[in-house]
């Protein structure tokens, strides 16, 4: 079995090289939606290691928000180890309604809203001021890989 920590420090340190117009990363849990007016660090998960299995794949989620607009945005993320990842970002679907019989307690949001469902590929890509976009981080371990500890390097560029 393999090891690997996506370095959320990482990410904070690319994220404050924008100078006066911050981006936040934070690591969400993946079973947790992120919306568009989330702030800065909601649902934030914990710092840790995600367990990856030779021949096997994993998914980590972070929300990325900015206090102004970025025409281009690149997220990208390298792991060592022979480790093969693809990001993509989540796009958003409006809702009208909310779904019929069901308990209140059991809807994540009220409708009409905006929910994240599909995942894009392209980069860069726009994100508006003042609106989170969930990164998804997917990970592939081949069978043939070593079993050992990585460390995981990413990097949002100013654009």
């Amino acid at each position: 079995m393999r090891v690997f920590l996506l370095s959320i420090p990482a990410l904070l340190i690319a994220s404050s090289a924008f100078g006066a117009t911050p981006i936040s990363v934070w690591p969400v849990d993946s079973l947790t939606k992120v919306f568009p007016d989330d702030p800065s660090g909601k649902n934030g998960a914990s710092d840790q290691a995600w367990l990856l299995a030779r021949n096997g794949h994993t998914t980590v989620q972070f929300a990325i928000r900015s206090i102004t607009p970025r025409a281009a945005l690149e997220a990208t993320v390298k792991l060592g180890g022979g480790l093969q990842t693809q990001v993509r970002h989540a796009g958003y679907v409006p809702v009208r309604a909310n779904p019929p019989d069901t308990p209140a307690d059991e809807v994540v949001r009220s409708a009409p809203a905006k929910f994240p469902d599909p995942l894009f590929e392209d980069f860069p890509f726009r994100l508006d001021a003042n609106q989170t976009t969930p990164l998804w981080i997917h990970s592939l371990c081949a069978q043939r890989n070593q079993a050992w500890h990585i460390q995981g390097r990413n990097h949002i560029p100013r654009r």
